[in-house]
């Protein structure tokens, strides 16, 4: 079950609705060019480790550039970039960290369930690591040090966000005539959207969102059962 919810999770979910295939895949390999480059210019070891985290770090890199500038027509030198892919470093290195302390905190409370926990952290350590990263780019840009407090504030937001999810849902579901557990996953969709670019989505990408809750929906809906059971558990709180 694991593997197959991953595969829709929303963390994916901006690529999937664009499509974009061919400038993402360009994308991607311009960012891990410029990682290689740089492990030769500081003559760092390419160790087994670095093979499997270039290509994560550099996707991730690329989705947000993609986001923030391609879609716009715009297109980053190497200068440019380089804020995107120390935003991807920041956030593969602190979800590690995320799911660690969170596993932590709900054995030590006496809730942890080995069997489905595992996925709701992974999930809401996904939500709360992008909120992270874009707090951190946001002040690279802005040419101000990451502040220390940048888990705190992501976790507050990550609260507002659950919190607002119930409404956005029940306004979805009326808008584009969807069924409440579609609504549930489009409202989550769009929030995490949100979380990741700073920004909401347009009317033409929640359009694309609903019509794809809905056709998820229709072919798994078995995926947004249980998925919603996980999101509204007891145990669900960042």
């Amino acid at each position: 079950m694991q593997n197959k919810v991953e595969r829709l999770l929303p963390s994916r979910f901006s690529r999937t609705f664009l499509r974009p295939d061919l400038y993402e895949k360009n994308l991607t390999k311009t960012c891990e060019k410029y990682l290689y480059a740089y492990m030769a210019r500081d003559n760092v070891p390419f160790t087994s480790e670095k093979r499997e985290r270039i290509p994560l770090q550099a996707e991730r890199a690329a989705n947000f550039i993609f986001h923030a500038h391609t879609l716009r027509g715009a297109e980053l030198s190497e200068q440019e970039t380089r804020p995107y892919l120390l935003r991807a470093k920041y956030e593969l290195d602190r979800l590690s960290q995320i799911k660690e302390k969170l596993r932590e905190n709900w054995q030590e409370r006496g809730i942890f369930d080995e069997k489905k926990d595992p996925l709701i952290i992974h999930m809401i350590a996904e939500r709360q690591v992008s909120i992270e990263g874009r707090l951190y780019l946001e002040a690279k840009q802005a040419g101000f040090k990451p502040s220390a407090d940048i888990p705190q504030w992501a976790e507050i937001e990550f609260k507002i966000n659950r919190a607002e999810a119930k409404t956005l849902a029940v306004k979805l579901e009326g808008q584009y005539s969807l069924s409440t557990s579609a609504a549930a996953e489009c409202a989550r969709n769009a929030l995490r959207y949100q979380e990741i670019h700073g920004a909401k989505p347009t009317a033409t990408q929640m359009s694309a969102m609903a019509e794809i809750a809905y056709q998820i929906e229709e072919k798994h809906s078995d995926y947004l059962e249980r998925t919603l059971g996980l999101i509204t558990s007891p145990t669900c709180v960042a």
